[in-house]
């Protein structure tokens, strides 16, 4: 049933059908809505059942046969009144909510037509989730989710506590008819109907007004701004939005600037020093101080690194120069120094992350100017 499901949904990129009548006419439209759960089609993923023991043979019952007569007479009783087909209890998702599991990983929480309901109230009572101790899905399913249908899990809405509790605030609600507005594809054609190709700066233009009124759901989806204008740009130049392969697109010339070759003034163990006394607070009297030092050649993948076996951050030297903001390392390093802590880059990190004096700032150098510049020989 999931792989027919799964082939009328293909859409017409994918070869399939504009639109797919699926028909549930078992009324078991509770479990039925379980194929649109991933973690659900991922139980047992390697083989046997989730637990990983194999199922038990059944025993076979005893048949009881009933008499031809038996049945003949229960037909003939049964009334056919006006027959039709209705639509029984189809509850359908409309949006989600991005929350973080229990091993910290990124997941969504798809909710249903019914469950809005619930949701609201249990966004009305954010301050009550904030407060408590201790999140009990089983107790917030029967608080919030009184009625029939589909429900969500007790873990799904541990993790929805859970994360408001950290943030101090509910989550924000994903809609899949926001998801239409800003579709690629259909954002294509129009530009490809109303504007000119030619004028590229009007359609990037347009771009960043419609990631700016829709920002969080395109992080969601994309990333950030520049992912979600590429895959614009993929449908405007190739109607299925894939370029094919062995075919490249020619880049637009980036305007860099020039990085000093002269390194770093200070050295590293200062600005550790200042972090260390500057973020007391946020880093916890039990934090130990690590070691520092700069890499012995440039990498392309990380800023920064902190080794938990050595207790020491590796500082990537192709920052190690008189033109990097000092307030950049510092941010990295504090940004380390919160490994020790938090392994992962998960809610509660980024909480802490952001208490640092101008984040944003610090942060978006990191991201989009420091890509541009490039490094002058030294003499």
């Amino acid at each position: 049933l999931m792989q027919m499901i799964g082939r009328g949904m293909r859409g017409e990129q994918c070869g399939g059908t504009k639109e797919v009548y699926i028909v549930d006419f078992c009324d078991k439209w509770a479990s039925f809505t379980r194929w649109l759960n991933p973690s659900f089609l991922l139980e047992g993923e390697e083989g046997g059942t989730p637990g990983g023991t194999k199922k038990e043979p059944k025993k076979k019952s005893k048949v009881e046969e009933i008499p031809v007569s038996s049945i003949i007479d229960a037909m003939r009783a049964i009334s056919y009144g006006d027959l039709g087909f209705k639509v029984h209890a189809a509850v359908l998702p409309v949006g989600w909510y991005n929350v973080y599991d229990k091993n910290d990983m990124p997941e969504k929480v798809l909710v249903f037509a019914n469950q809005q309901e619930g949701y609201a109230a249990m966004k009305a009572d954010t301050q009550a989730l904030v407060a408590a101790e201790e999140q009990n899905g089983k107790l917030l399913l029967q608080k919030y989710f009184d009625g029939f249908g589909v429900m969500p899990t007790p873990q799904e809405l541990e993790d929805i506590a859970e994360l408001t509790a950290t943030e101090k605030a509910f989550p924000e609600f994903q809609s899949f008819d926001e998801r239409d507005d800003i579709d690629p594809s259909k954002l294509a054609m129009k530009y490809r109907e109303e504007t000119s190709l030619a004028n590229i700066f009007k359609i990037q233009q347009d771009i960043h007004a419609i990631y700016n009124a829709h920002k969080t759901i395109i992080d969601s989806l994309y990333g950030n701004v520049e992912s979600y204008q590429r895959r614009i740009f993929d449908f405007l130049l190739y109607p299925t939005g894939v370029t094919p392969m062995g075919s490249s697109i020619e880049e637009a010339e980036t305007e860099f600037g020039l990085l000093s070759a002269e390194p770093f003034a200070e050295p590293l163990e200062i600005l550790l020093d200042e972090v260390l006394a500057e973020q007391k607070d946020n880093l916890g009297d039990d934090f130990k101080r690590p070691t520092i030092g700069w890499t012995k050649k440039a990498y392309k993948t990380y800023f920064a690194q902190y080794v938990y076996l050595g207790d020491n951050i590796k500082m990537n030297c192709g920052l190690n120069s008189a033109s990097v903001p000092r307030e950049v390392l510092k941010y990295l390093i504090y940004h380390e120094c919160l490994h020790q802590l938090i392994h992962s880059h998960g809610p509660k990190f980024r909480e802490l992350e952001r208490r640092f004096p101008n984040f944003n700032e610090l942060d978006n150098y990191l991201d989009y100017q420091f890509p541009t510049f490039v490094k002058e020989e030294s003499r």
